[in-house]
């Protein structure tokens, strides 16, 4: 999937690229986010939780990708069609 999505980027044209780099910057930037925070909480025995919550991380990326990746088309090209990108 991740080499897919690569492929995908790389042949298309330069707004295209910034859109989906765009998106994807948004969507480390605020999973970090989370994780780090999360990961605080619960060195801090505040938040407690099993090893198995790191199952998340990657589809909470996916998702906030794909909202980062509309927001995006929506401020480059003023449109909401993210699938005609």
């Amino acid at each position: 999937m991740i080499a897919l999505l690569a492929r995908r980027v790389l042949a298309s044209d330069e707004m295209q690229q910034r859109m989906h780099l765009v998106a994807l910057s948004v969507a480390t930037g605020v999973v970090s986010a989370a994780s780090v925070v999360g990961g605080f909480l619960a060195m801090a025995e505040v938040w407690r939780v099993g090893g198995d919550i790191l199952f998340w991380v990657f589809p909470a990326l996916c998702v906030t990708y794909f909202v980062g990746g509309i927001i995006a088309s929506w401020r480059i090209t003023g449109s909401w069609k993210f699938w005609a990108c």
